[in-house]
């Protein structure tokens, strides 16, 4: 009889998606440093550092780089793209940044009404997100709105990126800064997995918010799909920064030993939702037999038959010592050394209703897991 569990998704993207294979390195070609800060499509953009120190935006489509230098500029920063538009900041010599619309031909000059200085970070069709002299704002073309989640006299104000009439960004009071999230009339504060104040959200894409928590040099990256939290680090970076994602993709850039590096994020697909039924439903830790015998099954349109023997696990640490497909019943058969769990439940002390996962692979990569409960007893001598 087969039994519907659902899926820890959350621990299997945790265990085994964060795999070198979804990560990519962008480097400007020759640049010394650089940083990718959004994405649309396949359209990614950021700024390099040259040999000199000056940095220049670019626009990557994974194919072709191209510089992009605000006219007479001293540097440029590329942040936020939407189609064919590209915001972000530009200076003259000094460090007093206007921020800028680039339609791939014309540059705009965008200041706020009486700032010092300006940033655009993010673009959502005619809107456009940034601050100013600490404050957040809203410009919509015509009109430009100041968004202030604490006065710039106890802090200051950041949007970094908008989706709709969704906005992200963060705040800052006594050097420390937190995220925040805005929906246009209520400001909702957000601190990485729940805890960490020290938290700046970057980039928004539907209900997912990327991200980095901790004080640079040692910031790690995440993702927040309003439920569940997934820690982004680069493999062997000292510091990982998400920065803009679209769809399945995240961009930002890590650090190394040889300098700082864009990246491009796949997010791994959804696990499948297997059914699994585990045999005997009562286990006692001081049986003598040999075998724990699982069932598993597959939606309708996966075939056991394409199940990678070798990644079926049992609670993610007991690999399968024998496994054996059913094409014509469509259920695979996986077969657990008793003794190995019987150990692992005893060092672990669990007794009683005991979940167990059961996690695998197709071929192809492709995640499935499922999850059946059994009851655990102690009784004999060992």
């Amino acid at each position: 009889m087969t039994k519907t569990h659902t899926l820890l998704a959350l621990l299997l993207l945790c265990t085994v998606g964060l795999t070198k294979a979804n990560w990519v390195t962008l480097d400007f070609p020759d640049a010394s440093d650089t940083y990718v800060n959004g994405i649309d499509g396949d359209k990614i953009v950021g700024y390099y550092e040259d040999i000199s120190g000056t940095q220049h935006g670019f626009l990557y489509n994974g194919v072709t780089w191209a510089t992009l230098d605000f006219p007479g500029a001293s540097s440029t920063r590329a942040y936020g793209i939407d189609g064919d538009k590209i915001v972000g900041c530009y200076e003259y010599g000094v460090h007093r940044p206007h921020g800028f619309l680039y339609n791939g031909i014309t540059w705009d000059t965008l200041d706020a009404l009486g700032a010092t200085w300006t940033a655009a970070h993010g673009i959502y069709g005619d809107k456009i997100v940034g601050c100013y002299d600490g404050r957040g704002f809203l410009y919509d073309g015509s009109t430009w709105t100041t968004l202030e989640f604490v006065s710039p006299g106890l802090g200051g104000t950041c949007i970094s990126d908008i989706d709709g009439n969704n906005m992200v960004g963060y705040y800052t009071t006594d050097l420390i800064p937190s995220g925040l999230l805005y929906d246009g009339m209520s400001w909702t504060p957000i601190y990485a997995f729940g805890t960490m104040p020290w938290t700046l959200l970057t980039g928004i894409d539907g209900n997912k918010i990327v991200g980095y928590y901790g004080p640079i040099p040692y910031a790690r990256g995440f993702l927040y799909d309003g439920t569940s939290w997934t820690a982004l680090d680069f493999p062997g970076a000292t510091c990982t920064e998400a920065q803009g994602i679209d769809d399945d993709k995240i961009v930002g850039y890590y650090r190394d030993a040889n300098g700082l590096h864009g990246f491009i994020y796949t997010i791994p697909a959804p696990p499948i939702e297997a059914d699994v039924d585990i045999d005997p439903d009562t286990l006692n830790l001081n049986s003598k037999g040999k075998w724990i015998t699982c069932y598993i099954w597959l939606p309708e349109e996966y075939d056991v038959a394409d199940v990678n023997s070798q990644s079926v696990f049992l609670k993610d640490v007991i690999g399968a010592a024998w496994i054996w497909a059913d094409e014509q019943a469509q259920i695979l058969m996986a077969k657990f050394k008793r003794s190995d769990i019987q150990e692992m439940l005893a060092q672990s002390g669990e007794i009683g209703e005991v979940e167990m996962t059961v996690t695998g692979k197709l071929i192809d990569g492709t995640l499935f897991g499922g999850m059946d409960t059994i009851r655990v007893i102690d009784k004999g001598k060992r």
